[in-house]
């Protein structure tokens, strides 16, 4: 009679070959960190490009603005006329001024002209230094800024017409933010010459 061979317990090394659980946890959540670091690279680098666009596209704003001011670009609305061609009492045109708003997403510009004497601004000697209790503002343009994006600080920039040097809004800081992450700036100056400076990453200049 034949003896029963004594059944061996299988140990790890008899197993089949896998990954234990313990293993497939730990890739797991390797792939899981991984993916969070990646996957918020992604959000700041976008953001990062989208504050830097919008800081690109307001300078180019201003820009187009300041050759307006220059060319006699007189818009639409209240100061599109002379209202009095060959008179005196006509609207003589001053420039543009651009309007910015801390926490706004928006650039506002509007042509002025003086309501003056026509005489009395021809006798001076700097005929766009134009008198703030007689102008008046034609239709506003207006560039708005991506979303989440808004102006970082408050600006009032005057171009003169036929005039380089700004008459208001000198060495002013243009700064354009993430409303939802602070940290991603990007900012730009104008010169007391209408000159813009280059951008400021992750940083704001200094007025």
């Amino acid at each position: 009679m034949k003896k029963a061979l004594p059944q061996q317990v299988p140990t790890h090394n008899h197993l089949q070959g896998g990954f234990t659980l313990i293993e497939l946890m730990v890739v797991i959540a390797i792939i899981g960190v991984m993916s969070t670091l990646g996957i918020a690279s992604y959000f700041r680098f976008t953001g990062d490009q989208r504050v830097r666009g919008a800081a690109l596209e307001t300078q180019s704003f201003l820009r187009d603005i300041q050759n307006r001011a220059k060319m006699g670009d007189r818009g639409n609305g209240a100061c599109a006329t002379d209202g009095d061609p060959g008179g005196v009492l006509g609207k003589v045109f001053c420039g543009w001024e651009v309007t910015i708003t801390n926490g706004s997403n928006q650039a506002s510009a509007a042509p002025l002209c003086d309501t003056r004497n026509k005489d009395v601004l021809n006798a001076n000697p700097n005929p766009v230094a134009c008198d703030s209790r007689y102008l008046q503002k034609g239709d506003s343009k207006t560039y708005d800024l991506p979303h989440p994006v808004i102006f970082g600080g408050d600006a009032d920039i005057v171009f003169p017409h036929l005039y380089d040097n700004l008459s208001t809004g000198a060495n002013s800081c243009i700064i354009t933010k993430d409303s939802t992450d602070n940290s991603l700036i990007a900012s730009f100056t104008i010169a007391a010459g209408g000159g813009l400076s280059n951008l400021y990453i992750n940083g704001t200049c200094s007025p």
